[in-house]
């Protein structure tokens, strides 16, 4: 399955897991949302990019994903631990 994600306004993302808020509390000050990150807080990373995920700030981002639909989930593929697209 391709598909291609386009994202021009916000971003949110929703650390579900304790591992992923961690990842995300990891990344250099004010590059991705400047906030602490929780398990189940919402935040838009748009304005303010997130260098872990290879999001530039305010910038619209076209990103190319490997994607696995099972029994109803849709499942992201593995990253490059550079945070760099798969493009």
């Amino acid at each position: 399955m391709n598909v291609d994600l386009i994202i021009n306004d916000y971003l949110t993302v929703t650390p579900r897991m304790d591992g992923f808020a961690a990842f995300l509390n990891g990344a250099e000050t004010g590059t991705c949302s400047g906030q602490e990150w929780s398990v189940g807080a919402e935040q838009d990373v748009f304005q303010t990019g997130c260098s872990v995920m290879g999001v530039a700030a305010n910038s619209p981002v076209t990103d190319y994903e490997v994607l696995h639909v099972s029994a109803g989930h849709l499942y992201f593929g593995a990253r490059p631990i550079d945070g760099q697209a798969l493009a």
